[in-house]
């Protein structure tokens, strides 16, 4: 049985569409384990396969937030990857993922990370016969969305609709493979459940009307479903964007995203950047840049001197 991937940019709809599929009964999505955007990066010098250096990784990994949201206990995990033979960081994850499908008893795991977008090669190399549903919003509103969240607000939206604009060139890198679909996010709002059915073909999965009702049922704790995924598929929040982003902001997101905008059913509303603009969006990213390579800088000796191989 095919597992199943949720990725896209953050605030897209990766969390609503965890909901949907979790209402499924044979499908669990996990919640976000950011384990190849954070954790297999964060440890490069690591090698899975030397028992001490899986003991550095698995000390750090089990205690981490990530982790604790699959409410599963990490010394019976830990029992499952021992019976694994030589383990690898594929192994690891699979074997985590393995003992949250125990817990939530389905038969089917998939998991939500959205970052994980960056690394499809690597997943679909260790599931080749996974399926990928790539969540898309318009840039616009995932900008003004993610200024409201405290662990994304300090970014400048340039920075966000940088990110946006990259991510599509990553999607269009996939575009021709069958087991990648594009959701975009006002398809699955507005026509929910045309939306959900054609997903449910995708993924071989026979379509359940409760997956787009009573979500306030879904609120089991083994799910880690949020709050906000759990109301009514909802209109709403389409055009929130329009009194979220001052004049300049909407300006400086479409200059950027404009061709992917187009080439993906949005409509920019400006025609061109004033000259004022360009200059405040160039001082922007620049200054933004360098406050972006000192904390990376930072970052990287930290790591290093906390995460020495056991000799």
């Amino acid at each position: 049985m095919s597992h199943i991937f949720i990725v896209g940019m953050p605030r897209s709809g990766t969390t609503l569409m965890n909901s949907i599929l979790t209402a499924h009964p044979e499908v669990v999505i996990g919640p976000e384990t950011h384990f190849l955007d954070r954790w297999m990066l964060r440890y490069p010098q690591l090698n899975m396969s030397r028992p001490a250096d899986f003991r550095v990784f698995w000390q750090t990994f089990k205690d981490t937030v990530e982790f604790g949201q699959l409410g599963i206990e990490a010394d019976r995990a830990l029992v499952r990857l021992e019976t694994m033979g030589t383990l690898s960081y594929q192994k690891i994850f699979t074997g985590v993922m393995e003992e949250y499908l125990a817990l939530v008893q389905k038969p089917r795991w998939g998991e939500k990370t959205p970052d994980h977008y960056r690394h499809l090669g690597t997943l679909l190399a260790w599931y080749p016969t996974a399926r990928v549903l790539w969540m898309l919003r318009d840039p616009r509103a995932v900008v003004a969305s993610l200024a409201k969240m405290s662990w994304s607000g300090e970014k400048p939206a340039v920075v966000h609709a940088q990110k946006w604009r990259e991510s599509m060139d990553l999607l269009k890198q996939w575009g021709g493979d069958e087991r990648v679909r594009l959701v975009r996010y006002e398809d699955l709002v507005t026509n929910p459940e045309g939306e959900v059915q054609s997903i449910c073909s995708f993924l071989d999965l026979a379509f359940i009307p409760a997956m787009i009702e009573a979500k306030q049922s879904w609120g089991d704790k083994r799910y880690n479903t949020k709050s906000a995924a759990l109301k009514p598929i909802s209109q709403d929040s389409l055009q929130k964007w329009r009194k979220e982003l001052t004049s300049n902001q909407v300006a400086a997101v479409e200059h950027i995203t404009r061709l992917e905008m187009v080439e993906y059913g949005y409509t920019p509303d400006t025609e061109r950047m004033s000259p004022f603009q360009f200059a405040e969006l160039q001082l922007v990213k620049n200054l933004y840049k360098v406050k972006r390579q000192v904390q990376l800088r930072t970052r990287r000796i930290n790591n290093l001197s906390k995460a020495q191989p056991v000799s």
